[in-house]
């Protein structure tokens, strides 16, 4: 059953996530443990405690105990996969014998026939709700109030940053290939898009194989006797079965969608926050480059537009995933802001034969405090120079 509290105030050294968080307005943040010192001896029902580092954790639970608080904690309720699932037949899973799924809207959790929660398909946004109260997932909902679903087989792949294209291919979707080069052919369990019905459409995963759960209104438990819940195994072992996914995608690709996406040099125009500065467009534009909207094509059309590019210039994004998919010899140039550098294809560039160039905007002589001000979703602009003598070396 969900249990619903009013909140009244949250620690979080994060400032700048919260200052900005429209679903706490009129909530009291608190940033440091002596900000929040002066709220203890106030009444509270509970606490919820979402802490990953050790020692915030336990200071924070020491105190709430003194003062006679009850604690809700992800660290004491949830149980990891590694303890809690058993070897699996599939590499890159463990195996929960009659596991059980439910979608709270945020991500697929999972849950132990104990119905403890799966630790790794939690999300502290879990507890943040628009009307200024909490809400615990914890534990399972009634399930004389829920729709049940059994499965004897399933792979669960419901995710919280799915929607994100990044996270689907570098975090979600190369499981499917995995479990399908094992010989896997049970069902699995993901969030219906467009990204999730192409991708496995491209993988000849049949739609009777895939129950595809709509994020926001599809409230149902599944039941599986055997539910096979996906592991990380580090970015170099996933890079590995991501470029050989791309491999498997590119060949059922039809003719048709390659002719109509063979543009050559492409540029991709991204909308939205972190826009680069108009000057690239217009300098790619006299050498002969094609500018591309990622939002303005199908997900099969951007595979096809970077499938057969020869050059990309791409402002870092999750439109930087299709990198996966570029030929050999081909060239890969990404745009940074100096707010937000974080190169996240660079395992799977290793591994295909392209050239890859970072260009980052000019941080200049800016100050500590100057720089203090940089904010990740900045619009940035990158130098015409820097970037023709990268075009030169590059085009010859």
């Amino acid at each position: 059953m969900c249990k619903r509290y009013d909140v009244t105030c949250v620690y979080d050294r994060n400032k700048s996530l919260f200052d900005s968080c429209p679903e706490l307005i009129g909530v009291h943040i608190y940033h440091s443990i002596e900000e929040i010192s002066e709220h203890y001896g106030k009444e509270f029902d509970l606490a919820v405690i979402g802490a990953a580092e050790k020692t915030v954790y336990e200071e924070l639970k020491s105190i709430l105990e003194i003062n006679g608080i009850s604690i809700f904690s992800t660290s004491e309720k949830c149980v990891s996969v590694e303890a809690a699932g058993c070897s699996s037949k599939y590499e890159q899973t463990r195996c929960l014998k009659n596991g059980c799924a439910e979608n709270n809207g945020i991500a697929i959790c999972i849950y132990t026939k104990d119905s403890e929660m799966i630790i790794e398909t939690y999300t502290h946004y879990e507890f943040l709700l628009k009307n200024g109260t909490v809400r615990l997932f914890w534990p399972i909902s009634d399930r004389q109030t829920v729709e049940t679903v059994q499965f004897d087989e399933a792979c669960v792949l419901g995710m919280e940053w799915e929607d994100n294209l990044w996270h689907f291919v570098f975090d979600c979707v190369w499981h499917v290939y995995s479990m399908e080069s094992q010989g896997y052919k049970g069902q699995y369990i993901i969030y219906d898009s467009e990204f999730s019905r192409t991708y496995l459409k491209l993988m000849k995963v049949s739609e009777n194989r895939v129950v595809f759960v709509d994020r926001h209104s599809d409230h149902i438990i599944y039941d599986v006797k055997n539910l096979y819940v996906p592991i990380y195994p580090g970015s170099e072992i996933a890079a590995e079965y991501i470029t050989a996914m791309a491999r498997a995608v590119l060949v059922n690709l039809t003719a048709e969608i390659k002719s109509k996406m063979n543009y050559g040099n492409i540029f991709v125009k991204r909308v939205g926050t972190r826009r680069v500065s108009e000057n690239v467009e217009i300098l790619l534009k006299e050498k002969g480059f094609i500018t591309i909207v990622p939002e303005e094509l199908s997900v099969e059309e951007q595979i096809a537009c970077f499938s057969q590019a020869d050059i990309v210039v791409c402002p870092h994004g999750a439109g930087s995933t299709n990198s996966i998919f570029m030929k050999n010899d081909a060239a890969f140039i990404e745009l940074f802001g100096k707010a937000y550098i974080a190169p996240c294809c660079l395992e799977t560039i290793l591994r295909q034969d392209i050239k890859y160039r970072m260009l980052v905007e000019n941080t200049g002589h800016d100050s500590t405090d100057e720089r203090m001000k940089y904010k990740k979703e900045n619009n940035y602009e990158i130098n015409d120079i820097l970037l023709e003598i990268t075009l030169k070396e590059l085009m010859g």
